[in-house]
């Protein structure tokens, strides 16, 4: 008797090891308390962005260097520090003979979303922009495979995982074969489309058309022959300094995944 009791809680304390282990495989984005454990942070990610065309990357010896979507494109290198939790940046920009110098306070934040980055610092203004600026960790997003409920749907998030449509294709508002399509011809002005499809004002996403999967649908949807979920994507057509994004579905069938 005292053997299976014993055998018993062996078993029980296994299996709360098991769940404890994993829970702590999830990764907190939550920033830390000190300077340097935010600054390991900040250089330990490859490129920070922003969804208008802001990406800063922090090197070796605190240097960065600055880049901003316009056209032309504002690009610049300096030092920052990190001091009492506020995070200086400190630049230079050269057009020609001319050079600008610019300075930005930025503070560090954490949001939850159920898809999207949620680990970011927040600047004061850009070069472009009075507005306060939100740049992300790209990495700081929920586990691959996480169930989460969008616009009614359950879908299983896929990391944001980059992939290129392989027929032309309809861009659906909804997961389903009768919804109402997103024309290609609305998801920019038309002299930003020239270069990605000969035929602009087309419906169909263009094959080779490059999209960000978000994540799929839990339930698979039988069209013709093809058994296959429906993915929530994004597009992103950046022209002339302007960024043109728009979310919507497509059919899982006609995206190749890179």
């Amino acid at each position: 008797m005292t053997r299976i009791i014993f055998s018993v809680f062996y078993i029980i304390i296994l299996i709360l090891g098991c769940c404890k282990k994993y829970s702590n495989s999830v990764i907190d984005f939550n920033w830390p308390v000190t300077d340097l454990e935010k600054n390991q942070i900040l250089v330990s990610i490859d490129q920070w962005d922003s969804p208008n065309g802001i990406n800063v990357k922090f090197l070796s010896e605190n240097s960065i260097s600055y880049h901003e979507e316009s056209e032309p494109i504002h690009y610049g290198k300096g030092v920052y520090s990190v001091k009492n939790g506020i995070l200086n940046l400190q630049f230079k920009e050269t057009y020609g003979e001319e050079s600008l110098e610019y300075e930005f306070n930025c503070t560090f934040g954490y949001e939850e979303n159920d898809y999207l980055p949620q680990q970011y610092i927040e600047c004061s203004r850009s070069i472009l922009s009075e507005k306060p600026v939100r740049i992300y960790n790209q990495r700081s997003i929920k586990p691959v495979g996480t169930l989460i409920s969008f616009e009614n749907e359950k879908i299983l998030t896929m990391g944001n995982k980059l992939g290129k449509v392989n027929f032309d294709s309809f861009f659906r508002s909804k997961p389903e074969l009768n919804s109402k399509e997103i024309p290609f011809s609305s998801l920019a002005p038309e002299e930003c489309l020239e270069d990605i499809s000969k035929f602009p004002k087309q419906v169909r996403l263009p094959k080779g058309f490059k999209i960000r999967v978000i994540g799929k649908t839990e339930k698979i949807t039988k069209i013709e022959n093809w058994n296959s979920p429906w993915y929530y994507v994004e597009t992103n057509i950046n022209c002339y300094g302007d960024i043109y994004k728009m979310n919507g579905w497509i059919y899982a069938q006609f995206v190749d995944l890179e």
